[in-house]
């Protein structure tokens, strides 16, 4: 809760004001003054200042209450920080515009209501990403077990194998004939791969791989042989 003490003498009242609420403040004391030295607004000590002063504080630190309420659900939601920080834009709204206690109350209650139905559509769009990545998990369990069943990926991962360390070896002709040896076997894979109406990404690079062009197509950097896609011939 905001914290609002003051302390009187007999001409002044000197009150500390959180930032939060200093146009508020100057908004309904429109006399009052800044002491740098000690950091407090100053108003002159009257009965009917003073009066106002205690009747106002009231009426701030019932709607603070209802303010600090509002922050607190906001951060159980967990809202991505822009929509935070925009939730926290139009409290400070609400903070630096407020006439009157009941006025301000009845804002409240509307956004808590807005952050209760905020709260519901996340949940529903929990719900709906679980579906989508049990769908997609499910997928992916289809793809494993159509590549296994026409392929040995073991096989295909032993060849790619050896493209590779016929690359490390050097450039002569019989290190690139270990290399397109390779590719060929990789190929007839390949080949019979698409006879079911699909391919693999990561093989087709393999095929693909020039031993002219080591700067380039380099066999070690792929691996997954089980992302698969619909061949057209």
């Amino acid at each position: 809760m905001t914290n609002l003490t003051y302390t009187t003498t007999t001409e002044t009242i000197s009150i500390k004001i959180n930032f939060n609420i200093k146009n508020l403040f100057k908004a309904n004391f429109k006399t009052a003054k800044w002491d740098n030295w000690n950091k407090v607004w100053t108003l002159n000590n009257t009965t009917r200042t003073l009066n106002k002063l205690n009747k106002w504080i009231e009426e701030v630190k019932e709607v603070s209450t209802e303010l600090e309420k509002a922050e607190a659900i906001a951060e159980e939601l967990e809202f991505s920080e822009n929509e935070l920080k925009t939730l926290k834009r139009e409290i400070e709204s609400l903070k630096e515009n407020i006439e009157s206690s009941k006025d301000n109350i009845e804002i409240l209650k509307v956004v808590n209501e807005e952050i209760t139905q905020a709260k519901s559509e996340i949940e529903t769009l929990k719900s709906e990403l679980e579906i989508i990545k049990a769908v997609e998990a499910e997928e992916a369990q289809d793809s494993e077990e159509l590549v296994d069943s026409l392929v040995s990926v073991n096989n295909i991962e032993e060849l790619q194998d050896k493209m590779i360390a016929a690359q490390r070896k050097g450039k002569k002709s019989v290190f690139r004939a270990e290399f397109e040896k390779a590719q060929n076997e990789l190929c007839e894979i390949r080949d019979t791969f698409r006879e079911s109406g699909f391919t693999i990404n990561d093989l087709d690079y393999l095929v693909s791989c020039s031993w002219n062009r080591q700067d380039r197509d380099i066999p070690s950097s792929v691996g997954d042989f089980y992302t698969i896609e619909k061949w057209e011939a």
